[in-house]
């Protein structure tokens, strides 16, 4: 559904001419299509993978971050070859054509999970489906919908510093072209920057997930450090006196930045399998607003103070603050390990048993 919806949404905006129609028609539509194909992607992953569900999010992640990288070149040769009306034509049947791929997918397909790993089985998840054919659709709203969530410590101790992140991450790399152009770096020094960020992305989204895999690593942990790593790249941009120093600074960011996604995925995949979905879409719709509001911001407090240092230092701040929040979580697991001890130990780490 999230390919046709992104399809239908390049085919309509092709034929419109008017920016506010456009604001619709593609951004909202095809951003709704987007955020349903990457859901689906990660639910897949949980019914798919049980073992390896990491290094699956790590390639899943690690292939977004590289077709960035490789469509954003040809839109602009195909831009300039003909119109960005045709160019919108040409991307829908070429999204089209990836969502033939979704057909290989079986719907009905549950990974059995032994008394190890602590999931469902077969059993249970068919009863489950046997209860919800039965539900009324006033109580299968409440279920898409689910609120309960939120009065789950560990679940909001997790989005809040998705929030704070969120909001200062992308201050960087939306506003270093102007940036660079502030330090007097020439336009095609600061392409090569974000190329360079974003093949580091690439790089850390797939080896988080192989490093998140391992029993011994905490993906929590590699979460607050890339947040930490991140805020302070976004900081240290500030103060690089060369532009090698600058280089220095975006690789550490586009690492952080690929090792973050990666960690939140995975956190994501620790939740309670009725409930997945519903963390899934309230953490992808709350930070989507931070998202939006964060990068603006910072434009126009860089166009107040004809300068971009104290918005990246403040998107960095702000980005560290996300970093240390989650010390609450380890506060509230170190605290259920004193006081229940009847449970097995990965139950305890899951974010939301």
């Amino acid at each position: 559904m999230g390919g046709g919806i992104c399809a239908v949404s390049l085919i309509i905006s092709s034929f419109v001419n008017d920016m506010t129609i456009l604001l619709f028609s593609y951004g909202i539509l095809f951003g709704f299509g987007c955020s349903c194909t990457f859901s689906s992607g990660i639910m897949v992953i949980k019914l798919y993978f049980n073992k390896i569900q990491a290094i699956a999010v790590g390639v899943l992640s690690s292939g977004i971050g590289i077709g960035a990288l490789i469509m954003s070149p040809i839109l602009e040769i195909l831009t300039r070859a003909t119109d960005w009306q045709t160019t919108f034509l040409i991307m829908a049947g070429v999204v089209l054509l990836t969502s033939l791929c979704a057909v290989t997918f079986d719907p009905n397909v549950h990974v059995e999970k032994d008394q190890e790993t602590g999931s469902y089985n077969e059993k249970e998840i068919e009863q489950v489906n046997g209860e919800r054919e039965h539900r009324s659709i006033v109580s299968e709203m409440q279920r898409v919908f689910d609120v309960s969530v939120w009065k789950e410590l560990p679940v909001v101790v997790f989005f809040l510093p998705e929030f704070f992140v969120a909001f200062g991450h992308f201050v960087p790399q939306i506003h270093l072209v102007r940036y660079c152009e502030e330090l007097g770096i020439s336009s095609q020094e600061a392409a090569r920057l974000l190329v360079y960020r974003g093949l580091c992305s690439a790089a850390g989204r797939l080896l988080a997930g192989f490093a998140c895999n391992h029993p011994r690593v905490g993906t929590f942990h590699v979460f607050q450090a890339a947040e930490f790593t991140a805020g302070l790249s976004a900081i240290l941009m500030t103060v690089a006196p060369t532009f090698l120093s600058l280089i220095v600074c975006n690789v550490m960011y586009g690492l952080a930045d690929g090792v973050f996604y990666t960690c939140v995925s995975c956190l994501i995949l620790t939740v309670s399998p009725m409930k997945t979905a519903a963390v899934l879409g309230w953490m992808m719709t709350m930070e989507s607003i931070f998202v939006a509001s964060g990068p603006p911001l910072a434009g126009w407090l860089a166009d107040k103070l004809e300068s971009y240092v104290l918005p990246f230092r403040v998107g960095g701040g702000i980005t560290l603050v996300g970093a240390f929040i989650p010390f609450a979580l380890l506060c509230h697991n170190s605290e259920s390990q004193h006081t229940d001890h009847s449970q097995p130990d990965h139950e305890r780490q899951k974010l939301l048993k």
